[in-house]
């Protein structure tokens, strides 16, 4: 198979994705490829938006978790090192399971908000190079899909 065919299939591939066929028969086929790698462009470009803020939405959670648990822990702390009487609210609460529950709500909250933190910026660059530089994007798409 030559590399032309490899391509043909690979764009007739992406053109489904989108609902398109491409009569390859027709001289002029530069309009369709243009159409097909814009809206390809378009869809990545979306599609990282959309990624993006959900991960913003991810690490704003997280970290409202991650400040209120921290808050909570610390206010228990003072409360039994300052006030000994029993009108705190925190002697109602057992010492066991709500604290096992805290801290595996503490670790999760810590790798979301990980997870945003290091995705976030990935997904910013992706946009940028997705508007600015298309072509260099599809190359490296086209290369992953002919492997």
């Amino acid at each position: 198979m030559e590399v032309s065919d490899q391509i043909i299939k690979v764009l007739d591939k992406i053109a489904e994705q989108f609902g398109m066929a491409i009569d390859w028969t027709k001289e002029n086929i530069v309009p369709y490829i243009q159409d097909l790698v814009s809206r390809y462009a378009q869809m990545q470009v979306i599609s990282n938006i959309v990624a993006g803020g959900a991960y913003l939405i991810i690490g704003t959670v997280s970290g409202f978790i991650l400040v209120n648990i921290i808050r909570q822990w610390t206010k228990r702390n003072l409360d039994s090192v300052f006030i000994k009487s029993n009108s705190s609210r925190w002697d109602a609460i057992p010492d066991g399971l709500p604290n096992v529950l805290g801290i595996a709500l503490l670790i999760a909250s810590a790798i979301a908000l990980l997870v945003a933190i290091i995705e976030l910026p990935t997904c910013v660059n992706s946009i940028i190079r997705w508007l600015t530089v298309p072509e260099v994007q599809i190359l490296a798409d086209l290369k992953q899909m002919t492997k």
